[in-house]
C-alpha cells in the first residue's frame, strides 16, 4: 500500500547477506528490466539514499517504480527499461520541449519537486514548452540549481501515473543514464512495486 499523509516510511534494519547491491538507481533498473531477479535488493549510492539520509543507517523502505517502454530513433522495436528516480527528454539546448519526471523529487541529483515522495502512489512532471526562448529556459534552469521557484506560463507542473508522447527525435535520459534519441516514449507508474535497502552493506559486495 502506498504512503499516506502522517504514517511513517520504511524502518532502520539491517539487510540479509544474499542482498543484491548497486551503486545506483540505473545499475539496479538495467539489472530488474533484463528480468534478473535476487531475493533482496539495496542500493548504495543514487537519489534515493540522497532524499533520506542513507549512509550511517541502513533502511528498508517500499517504493513505486517506473516502467517506460520506448522507441529509439531508426528502430522499429519497442524497447523497456525499470525507472526509480527519474526520467528526463529532451534538451535545454535545443528548440523542443524539456519533459522531466521525477518519482523521488531529484532530477540529475537536483530538487525539481519539493514535495514529491517515492511511495505516494505518483510521479511529479514538468515540462518546459518548446516555445519557450533558450534565455527564458536558462532562467528557469538556473532558478532550479538553486532551488527557487520556476513557476512560468510556459512551464506545466502535474501529478501523474502514465504519461505517453511520440514525435521527433529527442534525448531520454533515464535515472541520469543516457539511452540515446527516441521517436515515443510510454511510462506507466507501479505503485508499491519494490522493497529495497538504502545504505551500506554489512556484508557482499556491489553489483
Amino acid at each position: 500500500m502506498t504512503i499516506r499523509p502522517g504514517d511513517q516510511w520504511g524502518v532502520v534494519q539491517e539487510a540479509p547477506e544474499s542482498t543484491k547491491w548497486f551503486r545506483c538507481e540505473a545499475d539496479l533498473g538495467h539489472w530488474m528490466s533484463i528480468d534478473q531477479s535476487a531475493e533482496h535488493f539495496g542500493l548504495t549510492g543514487g537519489d534515493l539514499c540522497v532524499i533520506t539520509g542513507s549512509t550511517q543507517r541502513t533502511l528498508f523502505v517500499p517504493i513505486d517504480i517506473l516502467e517506460v517502454r520506448f522507441q529509439k530513433e531508426g528502430s522499429s522495436t519497442d524497447e523497456r527499461i525499470i525507472a526509480l528516480s527519474s526520467v528526463v527528454l529532451g534538451s535545454w539546448w535545443n528548440k523542443e520541449a524539456l519533459t522531466a519526471i521525477s518519482n523521488t523529487g531529484l532530477v540529475r541529483g537536483v530538487e525539481w519537486f519539493a514535495r514529491s515522495h517515492p511511495n505516494d502512489g505518483v510521479v511529479e512532471f514538468a515540462e518546459l514548452s518548446e516555445h519557450m526562448s533558450r534565455r527564458q529556459k536558462m532562467m528557469a534552469r538556473s532558478r532550479i540549481m538553486r532551488g527557487a521557484a520556476y513557476a512560468h506560463p510556459q512551464i506545466s507542473l502535474t501529478s501523474t501515473t502514465s504519461w505517453e508522447w511520440s514525435g521527433r527525435p529527442r534525448r531520454l535520459e533515464i535515472d541520469g543514464r543516457n539511452l540515446g534519441r527516441v521517436v515515443s516514449v510510454k511510462l506507466t507508474l507501479q505503485p508499491d512495486a519494490l522493497r529495497v535497502y538504502l545504505g551500506k552493506p554489512s556484508t557482499g559486495a556491489e553489483g
